[in-house]
C-alpha cells in the first residue's frame, strides 16, 4: 500500500504538518522550491530506508476552499517536479 505524504495548501502557504514549507504569496504559476526540496528529501529518505522497494510517489493536497487556484496548481506542478507521479486532493471546507 502506498504511503502518501499530505501537504496542506492554504492562502497562507503550503504546510507539511505544522511546518510551513512555502509561502502563499505567489501570483503566477511557478515551481515552488520549498515544496520540491521537501518532497525530494522525503523521497530520498524512503529510498535509503528500503532501496529495493519501488517508490510509489503519492501526495495528497489538503486544500482550503479559499486557497488561490494558482497556489494549488503550483503545488501540484512542484510535486511532479519532485518525482511524485500521483497527486490527489482532499478539499477542506471552512465552516
Amino acid at each position: 500500500m502506498a504511503r502518501a505524504i499530505v501537504l496542506r495548501v492554504t492562502a497562507a502557504g503550503v504546510f507539511a504538518g505544522e511546518e510551513k514549507i512555502e509561502s502563499g504569496d505567489h501570483t503566477r504559476l511557478e515551481r515552488l522550491d520549498g515544496v520540491v526540496a521537501f518532497l525530494r528529501a522525503r523521497r530520498d529518505e524512503r529510498k535509503e530506508a528500503d532501496p529495493t522497494a519501488p517508490f510509489e510517489g503519492v501526495v495528497i493536497l489538503d486544500v482550503d476552499e479559499d486557497t488561490p487556484a494558482i497556489l494549488v496548481k503550483s503545488t501540484f506542478q512542484s510535486a511532479a517536479f519532485a518525482g511524485f507521479r500521483s497527486v490527489g486532493f482532499a478539499p477542506r471546507r471552512n465552516d
